[in-house]
């Protein structure tokens, strides 16, 4: 759509009169305004998410009250479940139960920090929609079926295991899981040279052969994508930038340009791997640190663990819309989209969402 937008600018530049000029200006005033504010009225919370981002990316001053809380925000992912595992534990893969506690539709999610990040909104999503989440995440350790050196510069010795035995644990679930979720941090460093990053190729096949095993008894799975990452720490822009929390917002590309998730969802879409675009919750044509009365971030790539709680509807839109294209049948076997999703029958609904699914991610 920028590209069109673009041309038409050309065309309208090159036109000798001014009446010509004046209406084909309509258009790309059209297009520009379509391409920054996505029409997703139909989609429950994204919305108003898409609004508290056109507003954190405009110069004004932080805040009072989120200025009071700077020297607080780093690290402010949701980081207290218990059963998180280090890379130096013993790999039990330990889960633990988020949601409603009472409830035996089990949704799993599985990684690493970037899926511990999301437990406040899909506990949420639970606790409203009666579910119970049952959540897996040893830091460092890629749900991916391949070794990499984590942010320590080592190799986990444990990790492999740790897959193993989470996977192992979801496929002999009863009853099993209505949906696995997977996330990590797909930025990952080879096992052999911490600074030199994993191939897309490998990460794609690391993935297959842990959806193949996951798979293999006809459990539904998804991947999430699309958190970007901020230039340093948000803490450190704001605190130089009390007075215009726009000079902390990055561009689509910008925000996106090391994390490489549209080359790997590219390559994921041609293996049959569904995934889930969150980057309707972070970025409205530019990439804010602040969205409402919310910081976005903790740190350079997680989420702020209260934006993650305020986003959850959000996220539950996200996933449902990841199910467009599946036939009645189907979803109606597999009722926990349109659980979080209710009008997901909608023609409208689905066309929106699909805008949504494919929201830039670089």
């Amino acid at each position: 759509m920028r590209t069109q937008s673009s041309l038409l600018g050309k065309v309208a530049v090159a036109l000798l009169f001014s009446l010509v000029l004046s209406f084909l200006a309509l258009p790309v005033a059209h297009t520009n305004a379509a391409t920054s504010s996505p029409t997703l009225t139909a989609l429950p919370q994204l919305t108003q998410i898409q609004q508290w981002l056109k507003t954190g990316s405009q110069k004004a001053p932080l805040p009072s009250a989120l200025a009071r809380q700077l020297g607080s925000v780093t690290q402010s992912n949701f980081q207290s479940d218990a059963c998180r595992e280090m890379p130096s534990a013993e790999p039990v893969a330990r889960g633990c139960n988020f949601g409603d506690l009472s409830s035996s539709k089990v949704v799993v999610l599985y990684g690493d920090s970037f899926a511990e990040q999301l437990i406040p909104a899909l506990s949420a999503l639970g606790t409203k929609n009666h579910f119970r989440v049952v959540a897996y995440a040893r830091l460092g350790c890629p749900f991916a079926n391949i070794a990499i050196s984590n942010w320590l510069g080592t190799v986990d010795q444990g990790c492999a295991t740790f897959r193993k035995n989470v996977i192992t644990e979801v496929k002999t679930m009863s009853p099993k899981p209505v949906l696995v979720l997977l996330s990590e941090f797909i930025q990952l460093n080879s096992p052999t040279n911490h600074l030199a990053l994993v191939p897309v190729a490998n990460f794609v096949n690391g993935v297959t052969k842990t959806m193949q095993d996951i798979g293999s008894t006809g459990l539904v799975t998804r991947v999430i994508l699309g958190v970007p990452q901020t230039n340093g720490l948000p803490a450190t822009c704001l605190a130089k930038n009390l007075s215009n929390v726009s000079a902390c917002a990055l561009s689509t590309a910008t925000a996106f340009k090391r994390v490489h998730d549209l080359e790997i969802k590219t390559a994921l879409t041609k293996i049959g791997v569904k995934t889930v675009n969150m980057s309707t919750l972070f970025c409205n044509n530019m990439c804010p640190v602040v969205a409402g009365n919310y910081f976005v971030h903790s740190d350079t790539v997680h989420m702020n663990a209260a934006y993650a709680t305020v986003t959850a509807t959000g996220l539950g839109t996200l996933i449902g819309c990841s199910s467009v294209g599946y036939s009645k049948a189907w979803l109606s076997a597999n009722p926990i989209f349109s659980t979080l999703l209710p009008t997901l029958s909608s023609a409208n609904v689905q066309a929106q969402c699909q805008v949504a699914n494919n929201a830039p991610l670089a």
